[in-house]
């Protein structure tokens, strides 16, 4: 099982300029520091930049990429513009990259991790090597805002972590001493 799993799957590391480090490119000609909204105002907001629910649907208490944003904006402060801007264009740039991913490998591809800049892909090799994935990245690594990635064949840890997780998600692992 181990030696067929290491063998259908690349893993594909994409690193985005931190969120953090967008803030001084959105450039505007208004200052927009002291400036605050709330959750209502917040959720219209990003319904009308993005024409639908995709971003708002995720600011809430309980989603781990949302929740700083509706935290900020339910506060008695409120959630700073430029803050839901920074939100915005990283968010907006997580989803065009897993759109890119799923337009050219189907559903042969899986987001296995998100932290912060990082998302990690796996990619079915099923008719596919890792050379030209290598490639079809670093084709298009400006257009996706990529600081850097990295391809690489799936480890025999990332195979058994995965497994373990799986165990671990199904109740499986409950059954331990």
């Amino acid at each position: 099982i181990l030696k067929e799993a290491l063998s259908r799957a690349a893993e594909v590391d994409v690193f985005s300029p931190s969120p953090f480090r967008i803030s001084p490119m959105l450039c505007t000609t208004v200052s927009t520091a002291n400036i605050f909204i709330h959750l209502e105002h917040t959720l219209s907001t990003v319904n009308t930049l993005t024409g639908n629910d995709s971003l708002s649907s995720i600011i809430k208490a309980d989603d781990k990429h949302g929740y700083p944003i509706y935290k900020a904006a339910t506060s008695e402060i409120g959630l700073s513009i430029d803050m839901l801007a920074t939100f915005c264009a990283h968010e907006l740039r997580v989803n065009a990259l897993k759109t890119f991913m799923h337009q050219h490998y189907c559903n042969n591809v899986v987001v296995r991790e998100r932290q912060d800049s990082k998302i990690r892909f796996e990619v079915g090799l099923d008719g596919v090597n890792i050379g030209s994935l290598f490639g079809l990245i670093e084709n298009h690594k400006a257009a996706l805002w990529l600081a850097d990635y990295g391809v690489s064949q799936t480890s025999l840890e990332q195979v058994f972590n995965t497994k373990v997780s799986e165990s671990f998600s199904s109740g499986a692992g409950d059954e331990l001493p």
